[in-house]
């Protein structure tokens, strides 16, 4: 295992590291490793919308994981979320009307929830028209999978 972390550490310096897949492998190796946490948080101060989600994830309560690096914290996870909503992230905008439907960490409001979902709704639709297929990341085009009907 050690030797895994090792081989990951040099990763963290590349450039081109934090693209949207990257972003991903780094939250997961954020759960275990201090300097990847150190990473990520240094991308969501610098406003990436995908690295505020991922580090928000990473202090929700629901998420169980092997989280050693920080304390489930149900208010700094929405502060990230909701930075991650306002830079465009439209998962953000899911995570948040699902706090609001379920009432995890903020009052119940199906109306906030409302809010949030519809936020991710069209975000998700201006991602597919843009041609990325908003279903995960690092997604292709749409247009090879569904042809457009017209």
């Amino acid at each position: 295992m050690r030797t895994r972390w090792l081989l990951l550490v040099p990763l963290l310096a590349l450039p081109g590291w934090a693209g949207a897949t990257g972003l991903e492998a780094l939250r997961n190796a954020a759960e275990q490793s201090p300097q990847a946490l150190a990473r990520l948080r240094n991308l969501a101060e610098q406003g990436n919308a995908r690295a505020e989600l991922y580090l928000g994830t990473l202090y929700a309560p629901p998420i169980v994981k092997n989280e050693r690096t920080v304390g489930k914290d149900a208010a700094t996870a929405l502060a990230w979320y909701r930075r991650a909503a306002q830079g465009g992230c439209a998962r953000a905008d899911f995570d948040l009307g699902l706090a609001y439907e379920e009432g995890m960490g903020v009052p119940k409001s199906p109306a906030m929830a409302r809010h949030y979902f519809a936020r991710m709704a069209a975000l998700a639709r201006q991602e597919a028209v843009a041609g990325s297929s908003g279903a995960r990341e690092g997604g292709l085009p749409y247009k090879q999978y569904w042809p457009h009907p017209n």
